[in-house]
């Protein structure tokens, strides 16, 4: 489940918004926002972390909803979009003292708009007085999961057209309506579990020392954002992926890998 912070901010810093002041208007300071994607597994409170089980109690087990607010203020963010929220997202957020906007799964220090036409695509953070941010967030479609066909030996062109055909068009709603809100000012912001690597780790460098890393990829999602004008956070800050790789996954357990075993 490949999570990554995507910015598209036209010119501006990674993640300093600075608003354009008009010709009345006195300069204004840049507003610094640290933006965090979480996928927290079934609503944060079926995995029991403490026993390494999945949850008995059918309301959930709230020692495993400590550890996920935990986590999250010791990050320290201002604006963050779940996956796998599980209507649990507002929980957190009343815990944390935030605002929460539920079809989006985002929770933010700031308040949160669902403003008119979005249609579930963004919502509008605002960040200071009148000062807005556009925050989407979404999560793909996991199965069948191309990094698994690639391990198994499926060519790459089979590859990139089981991405083409799954999640690509899961991301066209964000392609269609995000850039222009970029292009007219607003500083936006893409959170996710993309279930899709970046093209960005999928290097012929990488290629030519990661075992796993069968052949380079372009892989079409991140491809698409990226010729949308997104920046990739990670890269941003970590642009050599052979030094970072920036692999991650979820940590190995029996009850994880087959999901049929859930009660």
């Amino acid at each position: 489940m490949p999570r990554r912070l995507l910015a598209l901010v036209s010119a501006l810093g990674l993640a300093s918004v600075l608003f354009t002041p008009t010709a009345e208007a006195a300069p204004t300071e840049p507003v610094v926002l640290k933006v965090m994607t979480m996928n927290i597994f079934y609503g944060g409170d079926e995995w029991n972390l403490d026993t390494g089980q999945w949850c008995v109690d059918p309301a959930g087990c709230p020692e495993t909803m400590d550890h996920v607010v935990s986590a999250i203020r010791a990050a320290d963010p201002d604006i963050l979009g779940f996956q796998e929220g599980t209507a649990n997202e507002c929980v957190i957020a009343d815990r944390l003292g935030w605002f929460c906007e539920p079809r989006l799964q985002l929770i933010s220090r700031f308040p949160l708009l669902d403003p008119p036409g979005a249609n579930g695509v963004y919502a509008l953070a605002e960040v200071a007085t009148g000062k807005f941010v556009a925050v989407s967030n979404v999560h793909l479609p996991s199965d069948p999961y191309g990094p698994y066909w690639v391990r198994d030996g499926v060519p790459r062109e089979d590859v990139l057209e089981l991405e083409r055909s799954t999640r690509l068009p899961a991301i066209q709603e964000q392609l269609g309506v995000l850039p222009g809100l970029a292009d007219a000012g607003m500083p936006v912001f893409l959170t996710g579990d993309f279930n899709s690597p970046s093209h960005l780790d999928w290097t012929p460098a990488v290629d030519a020392v990661r075992e796993e890393v069968r052949y380079p990829v372009r892989w079409p999602v991140s491809a698409a954002l990226a010729g949308a004008g997104f920046r990739d956070s990670y890269r941003e800050i970590h642009p050599d992926p052979v030094a970072v790789s920036g692999f991650t996954w979820t940590p190995p357990n029996d009850l994880l890998a087959s999901p049929s075993s859930r009660p």
